[in-house]
Formats: C-alpha cells, sequence, structure tokens
C-alpha cells in the first residue's frame, strides 16, 4: 500500500507527498513538484520514517505531514540533505538490526505542527486536542450522546461567527486540523460505529472552533458549541495570539 497527495503551500508552491513502505518501516517524503519528482527521486524536501510496520500510524504521519506542508511555511519544516540521509538512516539501522527496538524519537511533523500552535498562541487548541488523544470509550459514548441529545452545538448562527474568524487566522486551519488528527486516531480506538465516528470529529471540530474563537463568540454560543464536553474536558484556557 502507497500513499501519494498533491499539496500547494500558502505562497503557492507546489508538492506531491508520498509515503510507501521500505522493508520493515514507512518513509513519508515531501517532494518538490510533481510526481515526475517522485519518480526520479529528486528534489526531496522532507522525510519522516515510522519504524516497524505500522500502516495505520503511516497514513496518520502522511495526514500530518500534508497538513503541514500546506500551512506551515517551509523555513519550519524544510530539511536539509544532511537532515534527510539522517533521518532515513534510522530507518536503515532499524532494518538491519538484531533486535527491532524504536529509538523513541518521535514523530517530527506533529512536532511541529504542536509547535506553530503554541507560538501562535493557540496552546488551548492543542491542549484540547491533547485531552482527546486521552479519552476512553466510555468517555466518547457520553460525549456522542450528548451530541445527539442537544444539537445546538451545530447551530448555523454559531458557526456563521466562529466559522470566518478561524479560517481568517494563518494558523486557524492548523488548529483544526490538528484536532481532527488527535480526536481521530483516538475514537478510532473506541470501537464505535463509523457513523458515530464521524459525528464525533464533527464534534470536536465545533469545540475546537469555540475555543479558537472564544474571545469574539457571545458566550451563550460557545457554551452551545462547547456543551458535548461537559463533564469530560475542561475548556482550557484562551491565551493570548500573537500576530
Amino acid at each position: 500500500m502507497g500513499l501519494i497527495n498533491s499539496a500547494t503551500d500558502r505562497d503557492g508552491k507546489k508538492y506531491t507527498i508520498s509515503s510507501a513502505k521500505k522493508f520493515d518501516s514507512w518513509e513519508t517524503a515531501v517532494f518538490e513538484g510533481g510526481s515526475f519528482s517522485v519518480m526520479l527521486g529528486r528534489n526531496i524536501r522532507y522525510v519522516e520514517v515510522v519504524l516497524g510496520d505500522q500502516p495505520g500510524l503511516a497514513q496518520l504521519v502522511h495526514n500530518q505531514v500534508v497538513t503541514m506542508v500546506e500551512r506551515i511555511p517551509p523555513a519550519a519544516w524544510a530539511m536539509s540533505a544532511l537532515d534527510v540521509r539522517q533521518e532515513q538512516s534510522r530507518a536503515t539501522a532499524y532494518v538491519t538490526a538484531r533486535f527491532k527496538v524504536n529509538d523513541g524519537i518521535g514523530s517530527r511533523s506533529r512536532r511541529i505542527l504542536e509547535s506553530a500552535l503554541s507560538e501562535s498562541g493557540f496552546g488551548h487548541i492543542l491542549a484540547f486536542a491533547q485531552e482527546l488523544a486521552q479519552l476512553n470509550a466510555s468517555q466518547w459514548q457520553r460525549i456522542l450522546r450528548a451530541a445527539e441529545l442537544d444539537h445546538d452545538w451545530m447551530n448555523p448562527e454559531h458557526h456563521a461567527v466562529a466559522g470566518p474568524f478561524v479560517e481568517s487566522t494563518p494558523i486557524g486551519p492548523v488548529a483544526a486540523a490538528v484536532v481532527a488528527l488527535y480526536a481521530g486516531s483516538a475514537i478510532a480506538r473506541s470501537g464505535l460505529s463509523m457513523d458515530a465516528n464521524q459525528m464525533l470529529v464533527f464534534v470536536c471540530g465545533a469545540a475546537a472552533m469555540a475555543l479558537a474563537a472564544r474571545d469574539i463568540l457571545p458566550a451563550a454560543s460557545f457554551e452551545a458549541m462547547y456543551r458535548p464536553f461537559e463533564g469530560v474536558i475542561l475548556a482550557p484556557k484562551v491565551e493570548v495570539r500573537k500576530s
């Protein structure tokens, strides 16, 4: 199985993101330009490996890298040729090792996305996402029941205020993507139906939108959009956003 996406950054530059299994590991690479660069293996601007045959984690990393390329300036993520070789050497060391042990370095793209949120005054959204990642199946079921009993969290009048505000901030879409990534992986582990999973992702997105726009939302709108999480995750305090 392989994954490939075209992406355009905020300045209009085109990239291709490709993820493929290589022996006992996965490699996600960002190529400047189109699929021709992938075929030739040229113009590599970023590489991230997932040690071990973990297709689910590889899919998550691939999605993170697509978001990173589309929303974060290249200066924050582009790697030198030496950095690329060093990252690839992690996979080589793992594949050739007698005992397969993860080196514990973790996901570079996730760290870049998290740093972008923290540095832009959206650390409270990151805190919310990290709380989502820790929820268990019974907590997700509680959130789902609350959302099904009271649909005010999806009221278009609330979203008409919060949505445009979040989209107008350069980092807003990154915040939404990070919440979706954290929530999606946690919800998938809960064993709920596909329809329930999709609804929970929307519920998480509405709550994240409310947190991002809390300082301009009417109190009643914020409370409605965040209500499914009452008693599960205490709403984190809003940070002072940096321009």
